[in-house]
């Protein structure tokens, strides 16, 4: 494999692009059609001269890209590898596209890590529409493993999610089903932001952005680590009637915080949510 065989492979519809050496990109891949890339033990990594976006792939509206990892010993990865400009390795979708279609991402294997976010939305608007499911392998994000500022679902059912803070739920849905969910940060920290990641140091940051979308937030089993394990706040003082758009579901599943001072599960505005 090569940059322009697993870009022309990765175009195909129904195709399934298998690495057999490693890859280092040229540019950002758009994922446009129903598409499997399976790692095979192998990397995928950006080249010296990468000319793309701030991101490796970018699923699109209507794309939906599955990633495999074959190989025996799993070590297969897609990784930013300590750039400051590309800091996400794989982003759900972009503006332009038909968003009544949605953009899917499936992960089964391998590790996908970014300096960054490993798996990213963006809250503006025409990025909505987004489903990820996370069945197996490793999503690490120096700052978050999966930032979702925008709405559309994610899915854990397996696999390792982690980051400063492991998932932060801006916007959207949120099942968990099984995995790990785990931050990495000591202390919790929550910080207003029009534009970013605004928490550290919790497993399950639930945190209404400025854009007041609704967030639906339902845990079923897992394991969930952080300085706090799941943390609800109002950073940007968002109004009561806003707030009330957030949900939170807790039947089951691990709760550990790893900071004595913090709860394993708080929330600043939503009671009753723990059966």
């Amino acid at each position: 494999s090569n940059n322009a065989d697993i870009k022309a492979c990765l175009e195909t519809d129904g195709s399934t692009s298998t690495l057999n050496a490693n890859v280092e990109l040229g540019s950002t891949i758009e994922i446009a059609e129903e598409v499997t890339l399976d790692v095979n033990g192998y990397t995928i990594s950006l080249s010296d001269t990468y000319a793309g976006i701030d991101s490796m792939f970018v699923v699109l509206h209507g794309g939906k890209l599955t990633v495999n990892d074959s190989s025996a010993a799993k070590t297969g990865k897609i990784t930013t590898e300590n750039s400051e400009d590309v800091f996400v390795g794989i982003k759900m979708t972009k503006a332009g596209g038909d968003n009544t279609l949605t953009a899917t991402l499936v992960v089964n294997g391998g590790t996908i890590e970014a300096t960054s976010y490993a798996i990213s939305g963006n809250g503006n608007p025409g990025r909505e529409n987004t489903d990820v499911t996370i069945n197996g392998g490793t999503i690490k994000g120096e700052s978050v493993g999966i930032f979702q500022p925008q709405v559309g679902k994610v899915t854990i059912n397996g696999g390792k999610v982690t980051g400063a803070s492991g998932i932060e739920m801006r916007a959207g849905e949120l099942v968990v089903n099984g995995g790990t969910i785990e931050a990495t940060a000591t202390e919790v920290e929550i910080n207003p932001n029009g534009n970013g990641n605004a928490s550290k140091g919790v497993g399950i940051a639930v945190m209404q952005h400025t854009t007041v979308k609704p967030i639906s937030v339902t845990v079923n089993d897992g394991e969930i680590t952080g300085a706090s394990a799941l943390y609800q706040s109002n950073p940007q003082n968002n109004a009561a009637d806003d707030i009330k758009k957030v949900d939170i579901a807790v039947k089951g599943g691990n709760f550990e915080a790893t900071d004595e001072n913090e709860k394993a599960v708080y929330s600043e505005n939503v009671t009753e949510f723990v059966t």
